[in-house]
C-alpha cells in the first residue's frame, strides 16, 4: 500500500503524532541531511510495524513523502491506529 507521510525532523525523539484525512504525521529525531532523517524514518516504521521493505517513492528531499509499505491497507490502519493508543 501507498501512504503519505509527513515528517518533522530534529524533533527530541522518534514518534507518530497523528493519523488524519490518510496522511501519517511523524515526528523523526535525525537532521534532514545526508539522508540520515530519511533512512531514520525507515528504520522507525520497519520497526514499529515489524515489517521490512519499506521504500520512499517520492518525496526525498521534502517533508512530505510517497511510502511504499507492504502490507494490504486495512492491516496498515489497523496496526497505525493501535500506535496511536
Amino acid at each position: 500500500m501507498n501512504l503519505i507521510v509527513k515528517v518533522t525532523p530534529n524533533s527530541k525523539k522518534n514518534s507518530i503524532k497523528e493519523y488524519k484525512d490518510n496522511v501519517l504525521y511523524i515526528n523523526i529525531s535525525k537532521p534532514p541531511v545526508e539522508n540520515k532523517a530519511n533512512d531514520e524514518l525507515i528504520k522507525f516504521l520497519e520497526d514499529i510495524l515489524n515489517i521490512k521493505g519499506i521504500k520512499i517513492i517520492s518525496g526525498q528531499k521534502s517533508k512530505n513523502k510517497l511510502l511504499y509499505i507492504p502490507l494490504e491497507e486495512k492491516i496498515l490502519k489497523e496496526k497505525i491506529e493501535k500506535l496511536l493508543q
